[in-house]
C-alpha cells in the first residue's frame, strides 16, 4: 500500500502531497496539487484496500502555483518514508484570515539540524521573504541571520512584533495564497536575495536550481506548505 500511494502521487504533474501512514493502515495526505490530480489521487486511492481509511487534506489550487509546487514535489516526503517531517502551519491552526489580522507562521522543525527558508507566495506573482529577510530601512526591518542553523525538532515561531520586525498583515489583492517553508542541511543560497519581495518568476526558478544543486550535493532537505485564503473585512 505504501508503495502504490508514493507511485500514485509522485505520477501526478503540479502536486506536493505529504502521505503518512499509520500503524493501523490509515493513510493521512496532506498538501497541494492542481486540477486534475487530486480527482486522479482520490480515484486511485478508492481502488485501494486501505485499511484504516484516508484523510484526505490536500488543497486542490490555481495552476499559477505550480512553479511552487515543482519547487517542493522533489522534498515532500512520501508515503512510508522514516523521519520526522518539517511542519508548517499559522498561530491558532488557522487558514482564513481578514484584512487587517496578522500573518504568523509557526514552524516545527524536522529531526535534522538546518537552515530554513519561509516564503510568501501571493497569488499576484509576487514572493514575499518572511524568513530570512535583508534589512530595509524605509520599511523598518532588520536583517536575519541568513546562515542560522535551527537544531532539529525546533519550533520557529514568525511574525512576531518586535524591533526590527513589524507584523505582516493581510491586505489587498484579496485571494488564495501560498506559504512555503524549506529546511536544509546547508544554506540554499550564498548570498542573501536581492531583496524582501520578488516577482515569483525569478525567485521560484533560482530556488529550484537551488534545491535542484543541494539534492545532487546530497544535502538533506525537506518542505512543507500551507494554503492561505484572505479577504476584506
Amino acid at each position: 500500500m505504501r508503495g502504490q500511494i508514493a507511485q500514485l502521487v509522485s505520477a501526478q504533474p503540479c502536486t506536493a502531497i505529504q502521505a503518512d501512514i499509520s500503524s493501523a493502515g490509515a493513510a493521512t495526505l496532506k498538501g497541494a496539487a492542481a486540477p486534475p490530480a487530486p480527482d486522479t489521487v482520490r480515484k486511485g486511492l478508492a481502488s485501494m484496500t486501505i485499511p484504516g481509511g484516508v484523510d484526505w487534506q490536500v488543497a486542490t489550487i490555481d495552476p499559477v502555483f505550480c512553479p511552487a509546487i515543482d519547487v517542493l514535489q522533489p522534498v515532500m516526503r512520501g508515503a512510508g518514508a522514516g523521519g520526522s517531517i518539517l511542519t508548517l502551519n499559522l498561530a491558532d491552526g488557522r487558514t482564513m484570515l481578514r484584512d487587517g489580522e496578522a500573518i504568523r507562521p509557526r514552524i516545527a522543525m524536522a529531526d535534522f539540524k538546518a537552515a530554513l527558508r519561509v516564503d510568501y507566495v501571493a497569488h499576484d506573482g509576487s514572493v514575499l521573504h518572511l524568513y530570512p529577510q535583508i534589512a530595509d530601512v524605509k520599511q523598518r526591518i532588520a536583517a536575519d541571520p541568513s546562515a542560522r542553523i535551527f537544531n532539529a525538532g525546533e519550533a520557529v515561531s514568525l511574525g512576531e512584533v518586535s524591533a526590527g520586525h513589524p507584523a505582516w498583515e493581510v491586505g489587498p489583492p484579496y485571494g488564495i495564497d501560498m506559504i512555503i517553508a524549506i529546511q536544509s542541511a546547508q544554506p540554499l543560497f550564498d548570498r542573501p536575495r536581492p531583496s524582501n519581495v520578488e516577482t515569483s518568476a525569478d525567485y521560484l526558478r533560482d530556488l529550484r536550481l537551488a534545491v535542484d544543486s543541494a539534492q545532487k550535493r546530497g544535502v538533506r532537505i525537506t518542505g512543507d506548505l500551507l494554503m492561505l485564503d484572505t479577504l476584506a473585512k
